[in-house]
């Protein structure tokens, strides 16, 4: 698929600031079905995808690619809680584990819809959606990991737990 015309000349609009973190609006979860299929999953194999994520049952009158099946799908992302549609976004993503053509596409395309519409979230390979935010953000989680993790890297060390002696 050739570039697209902003693409091609380099136009591209200023980075808007992050307005979403704890939502998932009906664009992103167009978006991230829409996506899928972009990478050639099937509504079918979407369905699957999803239904497992959400833990229901796949609409048995629905047998049509299009628009049932398709229906089906968006619907299910329409109704889900806003972090249940990351879950099936990295679950999509993941899906293409055997197809690293197909998982980067999905992977810059989503990251573009994130990056584009103001969603403090990005996929990132091999841990899937992290957190996303300006230089004074990435620094204060990293800072926040660090501490973390100096933590709980003492816990298995028997001398350095208040009883030791």
């Amino acid at each position: 698929m050739s570039a697209s015309f902003s693409e091609r000349h380099g136009y591209r609009e200023l980075e808007p600031e992050i307005t979403i973190r704890e939502d998932a609006p009906d664009f992103l979860r167009y978006h991230i079905a829409k996506t899928a299929r972009d990478c050639q999953l099937s509504a079918t194999a979407i369905r699957t995808i999803v239904c497992g994520v959400l833990l229901e049952a796949p609409d048995p009158s629905n047998w049509s690619e299009y628009p049932n099946i398709w229906d089906e799908v968006l619907g299910l992302l329409r109704e889900c809680a806003w972090y249940k549609v990351y879950d099936v976004a990295e679950a999509l993503w993941r899906s293409f584990e055997t197809r690293p053509d197909k998982q980067q596409q999905f992977e810059a395309e989503l990251n573009r819809v994130f990056h584009e519409k103001g969603i403090g979230w990005e996929l990132k390979n091999p841990e899937g959606i992290v957190f996303r935010g300006d230089e004074t953000f990435a620094i204060a989680t990293q800072q926040a990991v660090e501490a973390f993790a100096e933590t709980f890297s003492h816990i298995g060390r028997p001398s350095n737990w208040m009883f030791s002696g």
